[in-house]
């Protein structure tokens, strides 16, 4: 989790790797669902989060062999009044 006074700012790492060594990987497409109706596309995005308890979702897809993985953090970031 990332505790803090707000305004505090994350910046998000991917950390995607390709397991398999039989086959290269198409593109990986991310999609950051960031909370507090927030999203981004970017592969490590920052976000400057207010007051309040965020959920962070982050899903990639393969372009190739169409493989997708979702991981969902909820309650990640606490963002408090300093």
């Amino acid at each position: 989790s990332a505790p803090g006074a707000a305004p505090l700012n994350v910046t998000f790492s991917s950390a995607i790797t390709w397991v398999s060594s039989s086959t290269n990987p198409g593109t990986l497409t991310y999609n950051w669902d960031l909370g507090g109706s927030s999203s981004s596309i970017d592969v490590n995005p920052t976000m400057s989060y207010s007051s309040s308890i965020y959920s962070v979702i982050l899903s990639v897809t393969e372009s190739v062999y169409s493989i997708a993985a979702t991981r969902t953090s909820a309650s990640f970031i606490s963002a408090s009044v300093p």
